[in-house]
């Protein structure tokens, strides 16, 4: 594969703050619920670091429609070099993860939890892309 080459400055960082909770069953990003959630806006070609915060005791398996991101790890412990490229991503219970992407592709896009129930009860975001 050809090598990776990601700017490191310049990069918006997008904080993204699992919650919820099994009583009343309910999970939400930044205490947001889809589809009331306001959509997260990124101009066309914008580097973006979405800087995820796992505080509950269930990991959380997320979905990018329409793009690939790299997988850049540990808040405080970056990978630049040579980051996995993916379209989902296992968000660990207590933990945080980053990951950053060109918002290179207009439109709307879902991004969400893949675990249904999570999804279904507002763990979701859509992204929206201006040209």
């Amino acid at each position: 594969p050809a090598p990776v080459e990601l700017p490191k400055d310049g990069v918006r960082e997008v904080p993204c703050r699992l919650g919820g909770t099994m009583t009343p069953f309910r999970w939400g990003v930044n205490d947001e619920y889809f589809p009331d959630a306001k959509p997260v806006v990124l101009r066309k070609d914008e580097w973006v670091r979405f800087v995820f915060d796992n505080p509950t005791g269930m990991d959380h398996p997320f979905h990018l429609h329409g793009h690939s991101f790299r997988v850049l790890g540990k808040p405080g412990s970056l990978n630049l070099a040579d980051p996995p490229l993916k379209d989902t991503v296992n968000v660990p219970a207590g933990e945080g993860l980053v990951i950053q992407w060109r918002a290179n592709n207009p439109g709307k896009w879902f991004f969400h939890c893949h675990i249904e129930w999570h999804l279904a009860t507002g763990m979701a975001r859509v992204i929206h892309i201006e040209e």
